[in-house]
């Protein structure tokens, strides 16, 4: 399925930023719990982090998926997989087209998780987490025979290496991306 994303919209003035003890990147400096409100300038997007730090805004959806296979049964929505889902890739914004191999009749789409914002991941499990508003348009290609996620922007391909070890999925990338944009 091509998942072209057409606009992304703040639907909040605001986003969120929160991590709790024993959770994220580096979990043992920071013992504690702790939330933080973030006002959102639409107008000029960006996000007031604190007196004299903005953070650029711009918005994408952190899970956009389809069904996944139905031999898998029951699944978890935190680790993406072949049917793309909580990918929390920052590129992923208005004008980008993702690409998923669809597993299930009627492809099923779902999106969420929406991000202001985000660096190179979520250190603390969370990003500038905000309310949004998304249009996409959809188009079954009959001609792409893909086993695993892909995306383009106007300027670059994206491959994702998908796997619980960073070292496995930076290899299962590279193996990837040598038959892209076709497997």
């Amino acid at each position: 399925m091509e998942v072209r994303i057409q606009k992304i919209q703040l639907a909040i003035p605001y986003a969120l930023n929160a991590f709790s003890p024993g959770r994220g990147f580096l979990p043992d400096d920071y013992p504690y719990a702790k939330t933080k409100v973030i006002p959102l300038d639409e107008k000029r997007m960006v996000a007031h982090f604190a007196d004299g730090i903005e953070i650029p805004v711009r918005p994408f959806f952190g899970s956009m998926g389809i069904a996944p296979p139905d031999v898998t049964g029951r699944i978890s929505s935190n680790p993406p997989w072949v049917h793309a889902g909580n990918l929390d890739n920052k590129d992923l914004v208005a004008g980008t087209t993702l690409f998923i191999p669809i597993h299930a009749s009627g492809a099923l789409f779902e999106v969420g998780d929406g991000h202001a914002g985000q660096g190179d991941g979520e250190v603390d499990v969370t990003a500038l987490e905000t309310s949004l508003i998304g249009t996409f348009q959809f188009i079954v290609r009959k001609d792409m025979h893909l086993r695993w996620p892909r995306a383009e922007t106007p300027t670059h391909y994206i491959t994702m290496g998908m796997h619980a070890d960073l070292t496995e999925a930076t290899e299962d990338r590279r193996a990837r991306n040598d038959r892209f944009p076709y497997e």
